[in-house]
């Protein structure tokens, strides 16, 4: 859960900083205005990210199938509510709310029914330094959207730039999990040239 929320909060704020760039050059000139309806989906992939472990790696293996159907059909209902409620003003971007809602309706409803089983809270003590990184990385991202530079390039500089970013700020954190993953990543590393 720890490693899947380092990502999914890394790609959340990052889709948002290069989605104006990105969807310009991508999908053609005529889909600029896109890039706001992929900021506002972009709490879907921390919502499935962390709902996905929960649904498919706690309650289906544990054949507690009412809890899952039951959160399933709660982000169904409140979905279709909400999509009523503002596709006809708003359009692609009600749309947009109404999914990352309606995601976030289903988590919640997971959350609540393992409560007694799984203690969550562990894995989200480290997740207001992912935000405040995912945050000072798409401020420099959307800084970068005014640079003079072709909008290809600025998207792959923009890619590596944030990542970068993110990283740096983590590790300045220390953060639990991110070490973790350098010291694995450092173990691979030195087998490797043992061999």
């Amino acid at each position: 859960m720890s490693i899947t929320l380092l990502f999914a909060v890394g790609l959340m704020f990052g889709i948002a900083g290069i989605s104006g760039n990105f969807m310009g050059w991508f999908l053609g000139a005529g889909f600029t205005g896109a890039g706001s309806v992929l900021v506002l989906l972009t709490p879907v992939i921390l919502f499935l990210a962390w709902g996905s472990i929960i649904g498919n790696q706690f309650l289906l293996p544990m054949n507690r199938m009412r809890g899952y159907s039951i959160a399933v059909c709660s982000g169904l209902f409140v979905n279709v509510i909400i999509n009523v409620l503002l596709i006809p003003q708003y359009g692609a971007q009600g749309a947009a709310v109404a999914t990352s809602i309606s995601e976030g309706v289903v988590l919640l409803a997971m959350m609540i029914i393992v409560r007694e089983s799984l203690d969550q809270w562990v894995w989200l003590k480290e997740l207001p330094l992912l935000i405040i990184a995912g945050g000072v990385m798409v401020s420099a991202l959307l800084v970068m959207n005014k640079l003079p530079i072709q909008p290809v390039g600025l998207t792959f500089l923009q890619i590596i730039v944030g990542i970068g970013i993110y990283l740096v700020i983590l590790y300045l954190f220390k953060t639990k999990t991110l070490n973790w993953l350098l010291d694995k990543i450092s173990v691979v590393i030195n087998k490797r040239r043992q061999k």
